[in-house]
């Protein structure tokens, strides 16, 4: 039995050789652990919180249950590692499989599968007529890995809903990980630079130096040239493709969100002076703004459309689209007037200042007099002295 004891030593030796993460357990020289990244070539689709009805397979851990909510889709490019616990026993190679255990934490694999996998190792022991196999297992387990272990083919995989925080949360770290162990070079100074030091746009994912948008950005701000605080690729939104039948006008880059300035990172207050400046170029370049009638103030009407800055995370600023965007949802000219005063008289006639919040009717410019009374439209330049000065 000593020949035996030797082999299984010897294959774990070899392995441990190409795959140095292997851990030998210390209690039993002839069982060892790996932990198998798992990054499928394809993001996985995975369904959290399916519905009641909906099958949902069970775990490696025998729990199915789930929140019941709608389902809730998610792609996901890494998820947690699969753990290979492989145990040689008296007899193997020649007389025994070997006993292969696997796990994933948390246990986001389906326990049909887990099962079909561990089937596997003893196929390729039977395959290879009862020889050293864990090697061929490992190299097995990993091409699994890269097809997302064929989990999510024709249909999203249902997973518990309790699942998806840690899931999502690991797959933002994983990638995160990735991203800074790579090397870019930043478009704007043209150096080679470590991910740990760069940041990657949202929307188009260009990659730059921090310190390169941080100074771009902090000097678009302080200059109030808030309609270049995008991404600074020369080549950004070029290469969308439009068909040929289609005669639209290509979008130009989305304003950045204060969210995303904020992660760069920018300093809070630069990115306030940002949302104040960016908004007081939309309130003035839409014709449909309203102004306070005061002579001394002439201030915006409070506007949904163009919600101040809040008062606590920036975060939560709506979302702001394209110049182009704001063209096309903004019509101008004498024709959008008319439909604004004619859409004010019959609704919302009500308007406040935003800055001395001065109630006034926005059709005859008046202080505000009630839905009741009738008014007709009239220009704030018709105004009396005493109104204008009211």
């Amino acid at each position: 039995m000593a020949d035996a004891e030797d082999e299984r030593e010897e294959e774990l030796s070899s392995i441990t050789a190409i795959f140095p993460e292997l851990v030998v357990d210390s209690t039993n020289p002839f069982a060892a652990s790996i932990d198998l990244p798992v990054v499928p070539s394809e993001p996985l689709s995975v369904a959290f919180a399916a519905s009641e009805s909906a099958p949902v397979p069970a775990l490696a851990n025998g729990t199915n249950n789930v929140a019941p909510q709608g389902n809730e889709a998610s792609l996901l490019s890494r998820l947690p590692p699969l753990r290979l616990h492989v145990i040689l026993p008296e007899g193997y190679p020649a007389e025994k499989a070997p006993v292969v255990e696997l796990s994933t934490s948390p246990e986001w694999l389906p326990l049909t599968k887990s099962v079909e996998l561990r089937e596997e190792g003893r196929k390729l022991w039977e395959e290879y007529g009862h020889g050293q196999t864990i090697f061929a297992y490992i190299d097995f387990l990993q091409q699994s890995a890269e097809r997302g272990f064929d989990v999510a083919v024709d249909k999203p995989l249902d997973l518990p809903y309790d699942l998806k925080a840690p899931l999502l949360a690991y797959d933002r770290k994983a990638k995160r990980a990735a991203f800074e162990a790579e090397t870019f070079e930043c478009p704007f100074c043209m150096e080679p630079k470590k991910g740990s030091i760069c940041y990657k746009m949202e929307r188009c994912g260009h990659v730059f130096c921090v310190e390169c948008l941080q100074d771009y950005y902090n000097n678009c701000i302080k200059e109030g040239d808030v309609t270049s605080v995008k991404c600074m690729a020369l080549d950004c939104g070029k290469n969308s493709t439009i068909p040929n039948n289609m005669k639209r006008k290509r979008k130009t880059p989305k304003a950045l969100h204060p969210r995303e300035l904020l992660a760069i990172p920018l300093e809070e207050a630069t990115v306030r002076r940002y949302v104040e400046l960016k908004r007081k170029k939309a309130i003035e370049a839409d014709k449909s703004t309203v102004y306070c009638p005061r002579t001394w103030c002439q201030g915006a009407a409070r506007s949904n459309k163009y919600p101040p800055a809040p008062t606590t995370s920036l975060a939560d600023y709506p979302e702001s689209s394209s110049e182009s965007e704001a063209e096309d949802e903004n019509p101008r000219g004498p024709q959008s007037n008319k439909a604004r005063s004619a859409a004010s008289a019959q609704n919302d006639r009500l308007a406040i200042c935003s800055l001395c919040t001065f109630a006034f009717c926005c059709v005859c410019h008046a202080s505000w007099h009630g839905d009741i009374q009738r008014c007709w439209p009239r220009d704030p330049s018709e105004l009396s002295v005493e109104e204008k000065a009211s």
